[in-house]
């Protein structure tokens, strides 16, 4: 737990969809090095799946076309309000990539708590279904989630953690710590 600080608030939110395929294998494969599962939300063409040397089953896709309408007009609401401090798609790479360009962005470390996004969290990580993390200011959440309750979106939007002071990204789920690093030793992995 070396670079784990403190617990997860409320600055970054995740509001995502719900996916109905299956979710990936359990974090510890990845570590492991076995292939990653052909059924997965990480599916066709995604990141993890080139990982893997695999190009999965199953495309990211949208269930529900009438949620996207619903998410861009709580985001205009937000913006209207000058609720939103950051705002980043979830797309290639998964929640984990997008995290951490909005932590290169903003130069700041993370803190962040996968848990209320299911057990599997490599799923959680690298899903590329469709999603978009919000960086709010404590102050402004009721706000910006009263924003998504009224476009009938409040179960899709997660609290996930904060930017931190340091040099570090740590993510848990709950109490067990998924990955811990030094920002500045990822942003040299992508230099």
């Amino acid at each position: 737990m070396r670079y784990c600080r403190g617990s997860a608030s409320s600055l970054s939110g995740n509001a995502q969809w719900p996916a109905r395929r299956s979710p990936a294998s359990a974090c510890s494969a990845a570590r492991r090095k076995r292939p990653a599962p052909r059924s997965t939300t990480a599916g066709v063409g995604s990141a993890l799946a080139q990982v893997y040397k695999q190009v999965g089953d199953s495309a990211p896709d949208l269930d529900d076309p009438a949620l996207i309408g619903g998410f861009f007009a709580a985001v205009q609401r937000c913006i209207a309000d000058g609720l939103l401090l950051a705002y980043h798609d979830r797309s290639d790479g998964g929640l984990f990539v997008t995290l951490c360009e909005m932590a290169f962005a903003g130069r700041a470390a993370l803190d962040v708590n996968i848990a209320t996004l299911g057990t599997d969290a490599l799923a959680a990580l690298f899903s590329e279904e469709l999603g978009a993390v919000l960086q709010v200011r404590d102050a402004d959440l009721a706000a910006v989630q009263a924003h998504f309750a009224a476009a009938g979106l409040a179960a899709h939007l997660h609290v996930l953690g904060r930017p931190a002071r340091g040099d570090s990204v740590c993510i848990r789920s709950g109490d067990r710590v998924v990955y811990a690093t030094a920002l500045t030793d990822l942003a040299a992995m992508t230099s």
